[in-house]
């Protein structure tokens, strides 16, 4: 398959050399997260031998905390990945790093929580991908039928494919709220009595959403649940979340009220 021209981008035929970076870039991120052990998997299309995919590498970081690589946000850039914020309302467990010419390629680096929801996610669809030739090539001719028809309309094509990734995740193992060891058992009955009952739907709603929805129906619930629901996403401490992230959380929560 010749490559199918966007408008800054294009859809290739599988590389080796997609690998062979990803491999460099590891080697790089390990330098600067140093002594820190993270975890780094290659993720997204390039990822997945055989695929087309446009000559993007992706790669998903594993920590404990996001306040890990907030505190490399420096070095990171100096090596010129450069941070990009501006989709954390959307994302708001992730720290989203862009490189712009790494041996000749775009890399997007995804900081996420390890064996969080959206580590599981990038994980799990990539896997699928690998282990299936009739679910990878239904992907494929997809993303060329899409190719062709959003031109140069990069959202658009990124926007149509998501069904596809939906129908895929659908299959995926949800976790249950019981998984979340710093959420007591009080905690996960005011969720479940919300409609909160999978992992995967409090990391999709984030702290601030799900408190308010549980206070909807469980009146009395106090602000502790609101820290301990952000120290279930993000893995600081509850008490911390309380002293270091009290007023913008509560911020939030008086925005989310006044657009509700």
């Amino acid at each position: 398959m010749e490559g199918i021209t966007m408008a800054e981008l294009v859809l290739r035929p599988y590389s080796s050399d997609w690998p062979r970076v990803f491999e460099q870039v590891r080697v790089e991120l390990e330098s600067e997260f140093a002594p820190t052990l993270i975890r780094i998997e290659h993720i997204g299309s390039t990822a997945v031998p055989g695929l087309s995919a446009k000559p993007v590498i992706d790669l998903a970081l594993g920590a404990s905390i996001l306040e890990t690589y907030e505190e490399h946000i420096e070095g990171l850039q100096q090596r010129g990945f450069n941070y990009v914020n501006k989709y954390e309302h959307i994302l708001p467990m992730r720290r989203y790093f862009i490189h712009s010419g790494f041996q000749g390629f775009r890399i997007h680096v995804h900081g996420l929580i390890t064996d969080g929801e959206l580590w599981k996610q990038h994980i799990y669809f990539r896997d699928q991908l690998r282990q299936s030739s009739e679910l990878r090539l239904a992907y494929e001719r997809l993303k060329i039928d899409l190719a062709q028809k959003h031109l140069h309309e990069k959202e658009k094509y990124t926007e149509a494919k998501a069904p596809f990734i939906q129908s895929v995740l659908a299959t995926m193992p949800k976790s249950p709220l019981s998984s979340l060891k710093s959420l007591g058992p009080k905690s996960q009955e005011m969720l479940e009595a919300a409609g909160i009952h999978h992992l995967d739907d409090l990391q999709r709603l984030g702290s601030v959403a799900a408190y308010a929805q549980v206070k909807q129906v469980c009146p009395k619930a106090s602000l502790n649940l609101l820290w301990a629901l952000e120290s279930a996403l993000t893995g600081m401490p509850w008490q911390e979340v309380s002293r270091q992230h009290r007023t913008t959380l509560l911020l939030a929560l008086e925005d989310l009220a006044r657009r509700n």
